[in-house]
């Protein structure tokens, strides 16, 4: 049943996110930003799905419980992999495992100088050198007051490539664009993959 709802997301993959996904695998780092229903979630679970095929370990991190139980049901991952809560992480007694991939979904409240560094210790190759995929909204979802991570990101990844999602999947656009105006965002240029009814 995992497999079809997964297959059923995929079948939903706009154009913008399959240029994401398939344009920008060669590059090691990436932070790709988007508004509320861009469809960042989405991505991640996608990537974490790919990595986790190609017998790749993940570290898949998020900053909300619901999220992170959310992930847990999405995807069905080896013990090789952790998907969770940074908390939760961080809590796991003896947690020496080395991860490949980290994926990062709330980056904006999650991404700080201390947490990167945190997890560096356990990437395989450490942040600078670990494949790396971070999706955040730092201008309209960010609920926590931690420092914007995108500096501290850049420090440890030079090379760190940004992408931003325009195409609301999820809203129609009457909805959309009340949401965008009421948030003080109304200067953006969104388009949306549904129609009004």
């Amino acid at each position: 049943e995992l497999s079809k709802i997964r297959k059923t997301l995929v079948s939903q993959i706009t154009n913008e996110q399959f240029k994401y996904l398939n344009g920008l695998k060669s590059n090691r780092a990436g932070l790709i930003e988007g508004t509320a229903g861009t469809g960042k979630t989405f991505l991640a679970i996608e990537t974490a799905a790919r990595a986790i095929s190609e017998e790749k370990s993940i570290l898949f991190l998020c900053r909300s419980d619901y999220l992170a139980i959310y992930l847990r049901n999405m995807l069905r991952t080896p013990t090789s992999c952790f998907v969770g809560t940074l908390e939760d992480f961080s809590n796991s007694i003896g947690n020496s495992s080395k991860y490949d991939v980290l994926i990062i979904d709330e980056g904006q409240d999650l991404v700080t100088s201390e947490s990167l560094k945190k997890i560096s210790a356990h990437l395989v190759n450490g942040i600078e050198g670990a494949y790396i995929r971070i999706f955040a909204d730092y201008e309209g979802q960010k609920i926590y007051d931690v420092p914007d991570g995108r500096i501290a990101l850049k420090n440890y990844c030079p090379d760190l490539f940004t992408f931003t999602l325009t195409e609301n999947c999820r809203n129609l656009p009457g909805i959309g664009t009340a949401a965008l105006f009421l948030s003080g965002r109304s200067h953006l240029a969104i388009s949306y993959r549904r129609s009004d009814d």
